[in-house]
């Protein structure tokens, strides 16, 4: 199975790690481990420095994209509809939070 990798500081890198070694069956079940997910009160507490550098990342992280999809020929119109969509997700997302918790 190959795993996406997203890396560089300069522009948006993507790449393929290389695929892991055919394995039966068995042997990929051995290592199947359900991944726990910590309950919201272990989760770290965000510190204002932390909320600023992911304010600074997220900014960095959408020009990036902005740019590549220029450079690799979308037209903006593409662009906003790329971004309507991811809207559209995090809309709904935050309804069936919102659904689940009151």
């Amino acid at each position: 199975m190959a795993q996406l990798v997203l890396s560089g500081r300069e522009g948006l890198t993507v790449k393929f790690a290389e695929p892991m070694p055919t394995r039966s069956a068995t042997e990929r079940e051995r290592d199947v481990v359900a991944p726990e997910k910590p309950a919201l009160k272990e989760r770290p507490v965000m510190t204002d420095a932390s909320h600023g550098e992911r304010d600074k990342a997220i900014k960095i992280l959408a020009k990036s994209i902005f740019r590549e999809l220029k450079m690799n020929g979308y037209e903006t119109r593409q662009i906003v509809a790329l971004s309507s969509e991811l809207l559209g997700l995090v809309t709904s997302n935050i309804k069936t939070d919102s659904d689940d918790h009151g």
